[in-house]
């Protein structure tokens, strides 16, 4: 979809009041957008047809989701595009009277065996990176952020000052996954790459931008894959790398 429709704009506004992560609306809008385009509708159409009673929301997902089971879409992305569906519906048609539990979803279950790397295998993936993926990392080492968390946080939210050794990360609530803000800590080394970081950005004629990183989850993810790769670390598994990112916490 080109163009923000009104009901986009408002499918999109209720997910963020949900969920306060713009990675939430973007990976449902474009849950969505599959489904729309599954179906040959758009937004607007299908709320239309589903408050007219033209538009059967159950046998559509259950056979989308057959589709998807024969080009071996995982479980759980499967369940993503369900429930952005059912909220697409529960808010644009909230007098709509689906029963949400005759559509049959896949069930999940984890087969991951992922690990954190070693010191060394840490080392070799940071030299394969630059001052931004070093001060990302870093950071996340030290302090524990998780991917959402560490996208969200803005320039302000990192204080140099409060001691001499470390750096006081401040996380605000609309941040942190549980919407409670707290506090985390950068060690000295993940302190000194931070500000590294920041001399850079402020070398930058014209920077205005207030995001500590600017980058999404997404992104963030997309960054250590290329780092794993270029230290020949991308080892994978049955479905998935065996070092992800959240390992590093």
């Amino acid at each position: 979809m080109a163009e923000m429709s009104d009901v986009s704009e408002l499918f999109e506004k209720r997910v963020y009041r949900k969920s306060r992560s713009e990675n939430s609306v973007n990976t449902y809008s474009r849950s969505l957008g599959r489904f729309l385009d599954y179906v040959g509708l758009s937004a607007e159409e299908l709320a239309e047809k589903v408050r007219n009673g033209a538009f059967n929301v159950v046998d559509s997902l259950n056979r989308w989701l057959d589709d998807l089971n024969t080009r071996d879409t995982a479980p759980r992305t499967q369940q993503v595009y369900f429930h952005a569906v059912k909220k697409f519906v529960e808010v644009i048609v909230p007098e709509s009277q689906v029963n949400w539990k005759l559509v049959e979803l896949p069930k999940t279950w984890s087969v991951e065996e992922d690990r954190p790397p070693t010191k060394q295998e840490l080392k070799d993936i940071l030299n394969h990176g630059n001052l931004k993926d070093r001060a990302l990392i870093l950071l996340a080492v030290s302090s524990g952020l998780r991917e959402g968390t560490l996208a969200e946080l803005q320039i302000g939210d990192v204080d140099f000052d409060a001691y001499e050794d470390v750096a006081v990360i401040k996380v605000r609530p609309e941040a942190a996954k549980q919407r409670v803000g707290y506090v985390a800590f950068a060690t000295p080394e993940a302190k000194n790459a931070l500000k590294q970081y920041m001399e850079l950005r402020k070398r930058r004629k014209g920077e205005k931008e207030t995001s500590l990183f600017n980058c999404k989850t997404d992104a963030i993810r997309a960054r250590w894959l290329r780092l794993l790769r270029k230290a020949d670390k991308a080892q994978k598994m049955e479905n998935s790398h065996q070092i992800h990112f959240h390992t590093i916490r």
